[in-house]
């Protein structure tokens, strides 16, 4: 429960028979962490043509800062939706689950 307590502003209890595997989430951020380190992604940016839609809680510890500025480094057009009482999970969140999947709707009708 460590990081999700962390991630998360108010989430649902959920209950289901999914058990996460550990080693291949463990194995997956290892990868993300070597990929953004090397500057990865700084090259995969110069490649979009086309906005990024971003959603955002505003509770969500981590720092939005952190999307937006390589985005702006590569001149990447985004649309950015925050969202009140909200984590990093927001269609898990009590509160903005349905605000959530609201602004996910409006994005991709644009």
């Amino acid at each position: 429960m460590g990081l999700a307590r962390t991630d998360n502003y108010h989430v649902a209890k959920v209950t289901n028979d999914f058990v996460p595997d550990q080693a291949a989430y463990e194995q997956v951020w290892k990868e993300a962490a070597a990929f953004r380190s090397s500057n990865g992604f700084d090259e995969l940016l110069s490649n979009v043509a086309v906005p990024i839609r971003i959603i955002h809680g505003e509770e969500d510890l981590h720092a939005l800062v952190g999307v937006t500025a390589p985005l702006e480094k590569a001149s990447v057009n985004y649309l950015l939706r925050t969202l009140p009482k909200c984590g990093h999970s927001p269609f898990l969140e009590v509160e903005a689950k349905e605000k959530s999947y609201d602004a996910l709707y409006e994005m991709i009708q644009c």
